[in-house]
């Protein structure tokens, strides 16, 4: 939101004639992890340059064979090869002395405005050396463009490779978090980042954790290997932790904040105390074994996480689900979305103290939970999916029960708006945590967190997400950015669900619900890109054709909006910061893994 209403006195780093939409500098910094740590950092003072990453127009690019034409015809000469995997996504493949070159020209000539996942792949064991894969695309989706660039082994080396890439924090914001991920958990170093630091392990953790060399119990990648990363970070006085509601986030964040006359003029975000290494636990399990532990890097969305690592390996193998497994991975997922809309305003509401009805939200939530129960028998993790379809098939008269939970919640959702127009404590809402485009375009943001904005982003509607190819599925946006539109929306949200779980009812198809796949998983990657009820969740799986992943990269939305929130609150009142890390819904083991 504005740091500065009317009536008020412009805040630090906004002139009172200055565009109130508009925050000051923005400083990116800390250090994640161990409990006390800090990964993220706004603040309104002044803070050192740092190359402001500007919004640019460029033609509409909406099919794969288009950006595909595109590059080839503007730089060609950048990439070993570019071509068009489907309609929604090009593979590319990067050349090691000419990559940060081919990032800019993505970005800059390209509209590829938004960098989703930087993956670091380790092959140091076969004696391949290290693959460096970037996943980006432009805000408005549709398509995703993946470029992997090798890094052989260096000759000569003490059996650990050193590889430095050039960082694309100038070009994308999101690389601040992205690649200090890549390099505390893969010790791939970053030229130009302006702070390599840990971001999920504590700080005094020594080595790289999913590397396959000497450097899982070595750190690389410093200029002083003897300083602990982030030493100096931590001295820094003046912020005063913020206690925040745990539940409905599902762990702890942090959040620390620094004031001046009530309001939030600096604010530090950490996460990292939830951390588990899901992505490295999944390089030890075979295919179908990974998939009870990928439901539980999330747990509010398992669901979600289990089809978007399915729809990874099925790409893979070239696997046609079945259309009764499609439609009830849709029910089973929008079943889920529901479920965790009503998580998001029931909590809601309960920062506002408006307890009674956050009551009466989440016993209606427990009949949609039902209705998911009754196919998987589970009811807080859902081990619902399976590679090639769904774990288990829905009973016979489990549509009949579907239609009936369709017909309930749009009948909640009116009685929840009526009553929300009742509720005075809802004005609290409006202006607070506001997601302003012009500033924040590269961060990463997905989901209802950008839809409330105005853009109509959603992996479900442009065909990322393989299981909705079938059905026409509206999205919704509305105007503001703030922390009212998104509840407004995730009621609308909730109300779209129900009409598709209605389709789905009526439509439910006979035969096989799951696909027979093949013995062996060929050698190759695959990508999988699902809309979780809070944004984009996007899954690779790279195999080298054993019965085990080589690499497996979970990329939820949440670890960008929790980058994002230490912007967000600048500016709010001391008494709506709990409220506005509410309104922007973060799971905190989707950011964690």
């Amino acid at each position: 939101m504005s740091a500065h209403r009317p009536g008020l006195p412009a805040g630090p780093g906004q002139a009172g004639g200055a565009d109130p939409g508009r925050r000051g500098p923005v400083h990116q910094g800390g250090v994640g992890g161990g409990g006390d740590a800090v990964t993220g950092e706004a603040s309104t003072d002044e803070a050192p340059e740092r190359a402001d990453v500007e919004p640019r127009a460029f033609p509409a690019v909406t099919h794969a064979e288009e950006l595909v034409a595109a590059v080839r015809q503007r730089s060609v000469d950048l990439f070993a090869s570019v071509e068009a995997v489907d309609d929604h996504l090009v593979r590319a493949q990067g050349i090691e002395g000419l990559l940060g070159d081919a990032l800019e020209v993505l970005r800059d000539k390209m509209g590829l405005d938004e960098l989703l996942a930087v993956t670091v792949v380790d092959r140091t064991d076969l004696g391949e050396g290290l693959e460096v894969v970037h996943h980006m695309g432009p805000q408005a989706g549709g398509i995703v463009l993946e470029l992997a660039t090798p890094f052989p082994p260096e000759e000569g080396s003490d059996g650990i490779q050193s590889t430095s890439v050039p960082s694309s924090v100038s070009h994308w914001r999101s690389a601040e978090w992205l690649e200090r991920e890549a390099w505390e958990m893969s010790g791939v170093a970053f030229a130009g980042h302006p702070g390599l630091r840990r971001l999920l392990l504590p700080r005094w953790w020594v080595g790289h954790p999913m590397r396959r060399d000497d450097a899982r119990q070595r750190t690389v990648g410093l200029e002083d290997p003897h300083e602990t990363p982030g030493d100096k970070e931590m001295e820094a006085e003046g912020f005063v932790p913020v206690s925040l509601a745990a539940a409905p986030m599902g762990g702890r964040l942090g959040l620390a904040i620094r004031t001046k006359d009530g309001r939030v003029t600096g604010a530090r975000v950490s996460a990292g105390h939830l951390h588990r290494g899901v992505e490295g636990l999944l390089e030890d399990r075979t295919y179908e074994a990974c998939l009870p532990v990928v439901a539980r890097a999330s747990v509010r969305s398992s669901v979600h996480w289990q089809v978007a690592y399915a729809e990874a390996v099925e790409a893979l193998c070239h696997v046609e689900v079945p259309s009764r497994g499609r439609q009830l991975r849709v029910a089973m997922m929008e079943l889920e979305r529901v479920a965790d809309h009503m998580l998001a305003h029931a909590a809601t509401l309960d920062a506002l103290g408006c307890p009674a009805a956050a009551s009466r939200v989440w016993a209606d939530r427990e009949l949609v939970m039902d209705a998911s129960q009754a196919v998987t028998g589970q009811r807080l993790v859902q081990d619902a999916i399976a590679v090639g379809g769904v774990a288990r098939d829905a009973p016979g008269e489990w549509s009949g029960r579907l239609l009936g939970v369709a017909r309930a919640v749009q009948a909640m959702v009116k009685q929840y708006v009526r009553e929300a127009e009742a509720l005075e404590p809802m004005a609290r809402l409006e202006g607070l945590a506001r997601v302003n485009l012009e500033d924040m375009t590269g961060w990463g943001l997905t989901g209802p967190l950008l839809r409330a904005a105005g853009v109509p982003r959603d992996a479900r509607a442009d065909g990322r997400c393989r299981a909705y190819r079938d059905l026409q599925v509206t999205v919704l946006t509305r105007d503001g950015g703030d922390a009212l539109a998104r509840s407004k929306l995730r009621l609308l949200e909730m109300a779209s669900s129900a009409r598709t779980l209605a389709q789905v009812a009526r439509t439910l198809s006979g035969g096989r619900s799951h696909a027979a796949m093949p013995e062996t998983v060929p050698k190759g990657v695959g990508l999988g890109v699902v809309e979780t009820p809070t944004g984009e969740l996007l899954c690779m799986v790279a195999s080298d054709g054993t019965p085990r992943p080589r690499r497996v990269r979970l990329r939820g939305p949440d670890a960008a909006h929790t980058a994002a929130l230490a912007d967000l609150v600048l500016g709010c009142r001391v008494e709506d910061v709990g409220l506005a890390a509410v309104s922007v819904d973060i799971s905190v083991g989707g950011c964690d893994r």
